[in-house]
């Protein structure tokens, strides 16, 4: 995982997710999965990432929305 620590941008989530992508190369397809609709969601959508919103309530931004994380495994099957 990127920490946010390693790039000094707590503050700049946009940042961190191009710093992520940076790492593997433009020609990869990049998930986000995190249970903030705001930090995870929204930031995962601006960087171009698929989104995985793991979280008790819907969220209509996100590509997937689960109630568990384990109910994301049937995407990776």
């Amino acid at each position: 995982t990127v920490e946010y620590e390693m790039i000094e941008c707590k503050d700049k989530i946009g940042e961190l997710f191009d710093y992520a992508k940076s790492l593997y190369g433009v020609n990869n397809n990049f998930i986000m999965i995190g249970d903030n609709p705001n930090a995870d969601v929204i930031g995962g959508n601006n960087a171009g990432m698929t989104t995985i919103l793991v979280h008790r309530d819907f969220c209509d931004d996100a590509d997937y929305c689960f109630n568990n994380l384990s109910d994301i495994v049937p995407l990776f099957v």
